[in-house]
């Protein structure tokens, strides 16, 4: 699996360079963000997934609906 990292994004293009009102920066910031979105998304879920049953309790969720959650995908 390949892990994106949101700090890579903003070196992957300089778009930095771009004037602040262009209509490229803004599309490649939203998609810087949009991607670390997804990838804090997939962590958290992550992490649900490997919380025992007790832990579970502690924090007000079902094992069940654990299991759905971890298993959305990381754009929904």
């Amino acid at each position: 699996m390949i892990r994106i990292d949101p700090t890579m994004i903003a070196e992957i293009g300089a778009w930095q360079n771009f004037p602040p009102r262009s209509g490229l920066r803004r599309m490649l910031n939203a998609l810087a963000g949009r991607i670390g979105i997804w990838a804090s998304r997939s962590r958290q879920r992550r992490a649900l997934s490997e919380l025992d049953d007790r832990l579970l309790r502690d924090i007000g969720v079902t094992p069940h609906s654990a299991a759905q959650e971890a298993g959305k995908p990381f754009w929904r």
